[in-house]
Parts: structure tokens; sequence; C-alpha cells
């Protein structure tokens, strides 16, 4: 089921479950075999096809630290004391975390302490002088390499100026890309990522009670559709670290614990997108 997923993205593993419900039900109402034979043969093709093209083993692991917290937030300076005495190469914080006036100071500021602590780190930040929600890229010597802008608000919710969808990703490290939120949502700019040669995505997160739980499940999918690990950092809900291929690492419910640095080795993705990466809903439409 996961290489179909790679093979093909979630859109194609809801039809499949239909489609074969669609034959078991047919099979029935007309005593007949035929569906039967149909469905083997079909998924016994697309068994094959996944099988094929799913993506490799992971090569390599990046010690991750990922912070998250629920209530009001503590202070990210100690997280990156922390993270680095958890000898973490890299650490997430989640959805604006943090809030600067404009880059240059987010530059001079926060890669004062990156610099300081010696860890990359990829922060979610509100940025006043653009208006918009952003992960805000350094590296360990404290460069501030980039910034992405996210894509998806959250309707009613959320009203404010919106990122291009672009990819962003640099060299923290590995190479790490970055969604925000409700961008896991969707396929698009995680796909755009893992086409750009990520092997890892950092995703700044906000959640609340009702959807923590759904929210990171969805999340999953998107190591499995593009071959990245995953690095979600969030507050007020689930922190999590995911293998490619979409295998759980290690989670933190914040909702339930608490602030906590969450830090493991995580197995990297190779770099190389996924079929579904590359192409989208292409073999579903087919």
């Amino acid at each position: 089921v996961v290489a179909f997923a790679a093979w093909t993205g979630l859109a194609s593993v809801v039809f499949a479950l239909v489609f074969t419900q669609g034959l078991l039900v047919v099979a029935w109402q007309r005593r007949s075999v035929r569906p039967l034979v149909v469905l083997a043969v079909t998924v016994g093709v697309l068994a094959v096809a996944a099988w094929a093209a799913a993506p490799g083993a992971a090569s390599g692991t990046l010690r991750v630290a990922v912070a998250g917290w629920r209530g009001s937030r503590p202070p990210v300076a100690e997280m990156f004391a922390a993270a680095a005495a958890n000898g973490a190469a890299l650490l997430v914080i989640p959805e604006t975390a943090i809030v600067v006036p404009d880059l240059d100071t987010a530059r001079t500021e926060w890669g004062a302490i990156a610099r300081q602590h010696g860890v990359a780190a990829v922060l979610g930040a509100w940025v006043h002088a653009t208006d918009d929600n952003r992960a805000l890229f350094l590296d360990r010597h404290g460069e501030l390499l980039g910034s992405y802008a996210k894509t998806h608000l959250v309707p009613v919710f959320e009203d404010y100026r919106t990122g291009d969808g672009r990819a962003v990703v640099r060299d923290l490290g590995t190479a790490v890309g970055a969604m925000i939120c409700q961008d896991d949502n969707f396929t698009d700019v995680a796909r755009e990522v893992a086409t750009h040669g990520a092997r890892l995505i950092a995703i700044p997160s906000n959640d609340w009670p009702a959807i923590a739980p759904f929210h990171l499940a969805n999340c999953i999918f998107r190591a499995i559709e593009t071959g990245c690990a995953l690095a979600r950092a969030t507050s007020n809900g689930i922190s999590a670290l995911v293998a490619p291929g979409g295998r759980v690492v290690a989670t933190a419910d914040h909702l339930a614990d608490g602030y906590q640095l969450l830090t493991a080795d995580v197995p990297l993705g190779r770099g190389v997108p996924t079929l579904h990466a590359r192409v989208g809903d292409w073999p579903l439409l087919i």
C-alpha cells in the first residue's frame, strides 16, 4: 500500500478502495466470478508496478530536534541550547513561534543564536514587513539562507498575504525544504519541494485539540508520496519525526505533556522524487 501511494498518491488509494468494494458488490449481485477475476488481475498489475516504482531505502540519517508546546511559548533561545546539548544538527520550531519586523532583523538576532550554538534551524516566524507567515532557514553559522511563505491559508481563520508555492530547499546539514501547517494537507507544495531535491521537509505547524490527531495522520502521507523525511514541530498539537515512506520515528503529544523538545536520528530521503512527486495525479486519471 505504501508503494502504491508513492506511485499514485493518496487520491489513488481512495480510488482503489472504492473500486475494489464496487467490484465485490457487483460480484455478489450477479453471482459472478468475473468481477473477482478483474479485481485479482488489477491488484496484481498495480502491485507489481507500484513495487517497481517505489522509493528506495532511506539514505543516511540526520539528528533533528523539533519543539512544541501547549499555551504560551517557552524561550526559543533555550531550545537552541537544548538542541545543541542533545547533539542535534537541525532545530525546527512551530508556526509563527517568533515575530520579527523584517528579515534583516531575523538574520541579525536569530542568526547570532544559531551561530552561538552551532545548530541550523527552520524557524516558524511572522514577518511584519511582508505581512506573512514564513519558515526561515538558518545554517549553523547563523546565515539566513532563505525563507518560505505559507501558501495554503486556513479558510475564514487566516487572511493575510499568501506565498506563491515555490519550493525553497537549502543545505542545512542535508537538503531541507519547508511547508507550513495547512500546506501539508495538500500535495502541491510537498511535490514541488521533493522535485527540488529535498531529503527532509521541515513543517512548522500550529493545531488545536479537535484536529491534532487527524492533521498528523494526513501529514504522514506527504512522506509516503514524496520519499522525503518529515520534521513536524507543532504548538497545541502533536510533533513528529517521520522517515521516508511514512514510518513514524517519534512523536510528542504537547496537548497531554506540554513543552517538549523531541530529538532523534531521522532517516533521510535519497533526494530523488517519487513518481507521484514528479507527475502528480496523472496515474489516477489514466
